[in-house]
């Protein structure tokens, strides 16, 4: 095994010698899609949920929609805070997520391996920004699909009805915030060096397949300039999101690293978002299912352009 590793390294090592122009150039590129379109928004949203885990949030959420999502899913009503946090932040804040209620004792490593299987969500804002066509609906198929994989998984590693309230070690506003920022900077630096090695390495690589699999961001870009049916390439886009890549996986792990969370469930439940988000997506998409809307539309025009011209679908009269 490890001759095998040393000849994938030393090949890479000869790719990037012959093409260093081009990798500084790759580099380069998927450093400024970092800064633009997912540094802004994780940075926002981790200062805000340190801000608010401090100041008794957790215990607001848990004490209202978190009783609903505890009898729908088994976890414990504080595990309600990752799942709707995550829906706003984006991956990989779950992680950081679980791992500040594990720090504070909140959840055990059987319930935050758990959450951590359908509380995959990627930034609204990052597929607005980067997808052009059928983002919203990309975003629909890819939130329900983690709902129903909480469903599914909803018995794995047994039922969490824990509702203990465990009292906050509040700190003062300025020493939050600093201490926030540290965070916050540190897990940037790590996201974006995975980022860019696995950016890199699917370019070196240049199997399209793989490149899938191995890096979202790359994966996306590539797909988009793919001369190929509109509905199976975002249908594709909406796989390769519920997916994340490896990049991602190894993002959240380690933010995990210390904790006991095993991989493979992680990976079966994505892999298992990726072939429900797809079909879910296909299944909105055929006109099958969205006839009896353009029924409805004929009735109550007003009311659905909107809703049609969002979603870019087109209604022949």
């Amino acid at each position: 095994m490890k001759k095998i590793i040393i000849i994938i390294v030393l090949y890479i090592f000869f790719k990037i010698f012959i093409n260093y122009q081009n990798i500084l150039l790759d580099i380069n590129n998927i450093t400024l899609i970092f800064i633009k379109n997912i540094f802004p928004s994780l940075f926002l949203f981790f200062i805000i949920s340190s801000l608010l885990s401090n100041y008794g949030f957790i215990d607001l959420i848990s004490n209202s929609v978190g009783k609903i999502i505890s009898k729908l899913f088994n976890v414990s009503p504080v595990s309600s805070y990752v799942i709707i946090m995550s829906m706003f932040s984006g991956f990989p804040s779950s992680a950081k997520y679980i791992k500040e209620l594990l720090d504070s004792k909140k959840i055990n490593n059987l319930e935050a391996e758990k959450v951590l299987l359908s509380s995959h969500f990627a930034n609204p804002l990052f597929i607005l920004s980067i997808i052009p066509e059928y983002s919203l609906l990309i975003i629909i198929c890819h939130f329900i699909t983690n709902f129903i994989l909480a469903f599914i998984f909803r018995n794995f590693n047994g039922k969490f009805n824990n509702n203990l309230k465990i009292k906050n070690v509040s700190i003062s506003f300025s020493k939050l915030l600093n201490k926030s920022i540290e965070d916050i900077m540190h897990i940037s630096l790590n996201l974006l060096g995975i980022i860019v090695f696995f950016y890199v390495l699917s370019n070196l690589l240049n199997i399209k397949i793989l490149t899938y699999f191995l890096e979202m961001t790359s994966s996306i870009t590539i797909l988009l300039k793919e001369n190929i049916n509109l509905k199976y390439k975002y249908a594709l886009i909406t796989g390769i999101l519920s997916f994340g890549g490896i990049s991602v996986h190894m993002q959240v792990f380690n933010i995990l690293e210390k904790e006991k969370i095993r991989y493979k469930p992680y990976l079966i439940s994505r892999l298992l978002h990726m072939i429900i988000s797809i079909l879910l997506f296909l299944l909105l998409y055929w006109n099958i299912i969205y006839f009896w809307i353009k029924l409805i539309y004929n009735f109550y025009p007003k009311i659905f352009v909107r809703i049609f011209f969002i979603f870019n679908w087109n209604i022949n009269y």
